[in-house]
């Protein structure tokens, strides 16, 4: 998670907690197909005021995203 996180958009919070998940298998890879085969990871960032979340491709699997999905233009 960046170092420096800017207060959450819903309530201004600034209490976060996040973990390193798996994009393998379940809804997740339902979401952005990905992990099975590749091994791929989201990190989930979680709002302790109030619990607004946000689910980040990691970098290193962002290669992954610009192959096997379709770009959005501008």
């Amino acid at each position: 998670m960046e170092s420096k996180q800017k207060p959450c958009v819903h309530c201004g919070g600034n209490d976060f907690y996040s973990s390193e998940v798996s994009a393998g298998g379940g809804i997740s890879n339902d979401i952005l197909p990905l992990g099975f085969l590749h091994g791929a990871h989201y990190q989930i960032i979680v709002c302790g005021s109030c619990g607004d979340t946000r689910w980040v491709v990691l970098e290193r699997f962002l290669y992954l995203v610009k192959e096997k999905l379709a770009k959005v233009s501008a």
